[in-house]
C-alpha cells in the first residue's frame, strides 16, 4: 500500500531502496494520493539512476571493506649473516667394494648344487657351487690306475737291471782272471745299459702318470666354484640344474667394510681437484645425510673418449650405508669464496611481474628477535613451518596463531607483526651447500625463506597487493614473520634435494629399462659447479 508521508520507498535488488520526494510523485487533483497514476517516462528515468547510483556505490564500499578485511599472510624469516662460502664441485659416481671381484666357473657344466646366497659371509676357499663332474672323476680313476700300472714296470724294471748289473759284476771279476773272454764281459756290459734304460723309461712314465693325475685331479677340483676371496656374496647368477660357462659370472664378492667411490673428473676439474680435499657424500636411501671422506688418488691419465680422468674416495663402510653399485653424488670443496651476504637458497625467488631474482625483506625486524627451534609435532598446525617442505605457508592469520605477536602451533616460535615487507633485487655471487652469497641487501637483514607467493599479486595483507617494484600500489604488503633457525631451512632444503634426486633417479631407471641393453645415461645428472662470478676475484 503506497506510503502517505513524505517520501515513498521503492525496493531495488541487493536490499537497496531509493527514496522519492512527494514532489516528483504525480498526485491527482483532488489531493489524494492514493489515486495517483502511473508516473510518467522522465520521473521514472530519474528514479533508475539514482538506484544504480546507489547500488554501485554499494559494492565500490563493499570492495574496500573486503581488501581491509583481508587476512594477513604468515611467513618464515631468517637473520642473513655475513660470511664466506666454500667453492665445492658436485660430482656424481658409483660405488665399489673393496677387492671387488667376479667369480666365473674354471670349467663349462651343470650346476648340481649351489651353497652360497646374496648377503653371505664367506671365506677365501669356500665352496660356492658345484658343476657335475663324473666324467673328470672317471678319468681322474683311470689315471690312478695307469699311474699304478707304470709303478709296477718300473719295479719290473727295477729288479731286471739289479740282476744284469749283478752278474756283470761277476764277469767283470772273472774277466780280471782270464776266466771269460772279452767278448761276453762287452755283451753284459750291453745288457746292463739296456737295463737302465729301460728302468729310466718306467721311472718317467710313472712321473707322466702322476702329472696326468694331477691333472685329471684339478679337473675334478673344478667342477667346484670357490670363493677368491673373503668377503659378501652379491649378485648371484647360479641357480641348480643351469650349464655354466666361462663367459657368465656366477657371483659377485667383495669388502664391504672399506668401499670406494669412483667419480670422473674433467679435464677442467683437474686444475682445482687434488688428492687429501674433503668430500662429503649423499645418496638417496643413505640412513645419516651425508658421508665424510677425502679424495684418495687420482689418475693421471685422461681417457681419451670422455676427457675425464678417474678420482677414488676411500670410505670406512663398517655400518653398511653405502651398498656396491649405489650412485651417489659427491662434493668436493676446494676453497672458499670472498665473504659477502649469506642467505639461505629458498630465500631466492623470482618477482612474477619483473622476472628479476631477489629477497622479500621485512626491514622493520631488528636484530632482538631470537628464532626458536620448531617442534616436529607442529609441522600439521597450518603455519608456514607446517609446509615449508612442499613450499606452502599459511594464509589465514587465524590458523597460525591469531592475533599478532601471539603463539602460533609452531613448537612456542612467535609470529610477529604484521610487518611490512618488500622485495629487493639481489646479485648472486655465489652458491653452494644450500647456501648463496648474494650482493644488494645487508647482513642481518630479515629475508623471507617461506610463503612468498603469499606475498605476490593479490597475496598481500592490508597494505599494497603484490609487492611489485612498479605500479600504482597503495604502500608494501604485510606479513606476520615468524623467525626460525638457520638450520632448520637447510634440513628441509636438503630433503627437497633428496626428493629431485630420488625423482632424478627414478627416470634413468625408466629409461634404462626403456632402452633394449643401453646404459643408464648419467650426463643430465646432479653435476653442478658453484658460481663464484665476482666473489673469487
Amino acid at each position: 500500500m503506497p506510503v502517505r508521508d513524505s517520501a515513498t520507498h521503492f525496493w531495488l535488488p541487493f536490499t537497496q531502496f531509493v527514496f522519492v520526494p512527494m514532489a516528483l510523485q504525480r498526485v491527482p487533483p483532488d489531493g489524494d494520493p492514493s489515486d495517483g497514476a502511473p508516473f510518467p517516462q522522465p520521473f521514472s528515468f530519474v528514479i533508475v539512476a539514482l538506484g544504480a547510483a546507489l547500488l554501485l556505490g554499494a559494492c565500490g564500499s563493499g570492495e574496500g571493506e573486503g581488501e581491509r578485511d583481508a587476512p594477513v599472510p604468515a611467513v618464515e624469516v631468517v637473520q642473513a649473516r655475513y660470511g664466506a662460502l666454500p667453492l665445492r664441485e658436485q660430482l656424481s659416481g658409483t660405488v665399489e667394494a673393496r677387492g671387488q671381484v667376479q667369480v666365473y666357473p674354471e670349467r663349462a657344466g651343470r650346476l648340481v648344487s649351489v651353497s652360497a646366497e646374496n648377503g653371505d659371509f664367506v671365506r677365501e676357499g669356500e665352496a660356492l657351487a658345484r658343476i657335475s663332474g663324473q666324467s673328470s672323476r672317471a678319468q681322474l680313476s683311470q689315471a690312478q690306475a695307469s699311474l699304478e700300472s707304470a709303478q709296477a714296470r718300473a719295479r719290473e724294471a727295477k729288479a731286471t737291471l739289479e740282476e744284469i748289473r749283478a752278474q756283470f759284476k761277476r764277469t767283470q771279476k772273472l774277466a780280471e782272471q782270464d776266466m771269460v773272454s772279452e767278448q761276453k764281459l762287452e755283451s753284459q756290459r750291453a745288457q746292463l745299459q739296456s737295463a737302465e734304460a729301460s728302468y729310466q723309461q718306467a721311472k718317467a712314465q710313472v712321473q707322466q702318470a702322476r702329472g696326468t693325475i694331477d691333472e685329471r685331479a684339478e679337473a675334478v677340483g673344478q667342477t667346484v666354484v670357490r670363493a677368491p676371496i673373503s668377503g659378501r656374496v652379491g649378485q648371484r647368477n647360479a641357480e641348480v640344474g643351469m650349464r655354466a660357462d666361462g663367459q657368465t659370472p656366477l657371483f659377485t664378492i667383495g669388502d664391504l667394510s672399506e668401499v670406494q667411490v669412483e667419480v670422473p673428473v674433467t679435464q677442467e676439474m683437474l686444475g682445482r681437484i687434488a688428492e687429501g680435499q674433503p668430500a662429503r657424500i649423499t645418496a638417496s636411501g643413505l640412513r645419516d645425510s651425508t658421508i665424510g671422506a677425502e679424495v684418495s688418488r687420482i689418475s693421471p691419465f685422461i681417457e681419451s673418449g670422455t676427457y675425464s680422468a678417474e678420482a677414488e674416495i676411500d670410505v670406512n663402510n663398517e655400518n653398511g650405508p653405502l651398498r656396491p653399485g649405489m650412485f651417489v653424488n659427491v662434493d668436493v670443496s676446494y676453497g672458499e669464496t670472498r665473504k659477502a651476504t649469506l642467505v639461505p637458497v629458498s630465500a631466492l625467488h623470482e618477482h612474477p611481474e619483473t622476472g628479476r631474482r631477489g629477497v622479500y625483506v621485512a626491514p622493520s625486524l631488528g636484530s632482538e628477535l631470537q628464532p626458536r627451534p620448531v617442534e616436529s609435532s607442529a609441522e600439521g598446525s597450518g603455519s608456514a613451518s607446517g609446509s615449508a617442505a612442499g613450499g606452502g605457508a599459511s594464509s589465514d592469520g587465524g590458523a597460525s596463531g591469531g592475533a599478532s605477536g601471539g603463539s602460533s602451533g609452531g613448537g612456542g616460535a612467535s609470529l610477529v607483526g604484521p610487518v611490512p615487507v618488500q622485495f629487493r633485487p639481489v646479485e648472486v655471487v655465489a652458491e653452494g651447500g644450500q647456501i648463496a652469497g648474494v650482493r644488494g641487501i645487508e647482513p642481518e637483514t630479515w629475508v623471507v625463506v617461506v610463503g612468498q607467493h603469499l606475498l605476490e599479486s593479490g597475496g598481500g595483507g592490508r597494505g599494497r597487493r603484490g609487492g611489485s617494484e612498479g605500479g600504482q600500489q597503495q604502500g608494501p604488503p604485510e606479513a606476520r614473520a615468524r623467525p626460525i633457525l638457520w638450520s632448520r631451512v637447510v634440513d628441509l632444503q636438503q630433503l627437497q634435494q633428496q626428493d629431485l634426486l630420488r625423482q632424478f633417479m627414478d627416470k634413468q631407471q625408466r629409461r634404462a629399462r626403456s632402452a633394449a641393453g643401453g646404459a643408464v645415461d648419467t650426463s643430465g645428472g646432479a653435476s653442478w659447479r658453484a658460481d663464484t662470478t665476482g666473489a673469487s676475484s
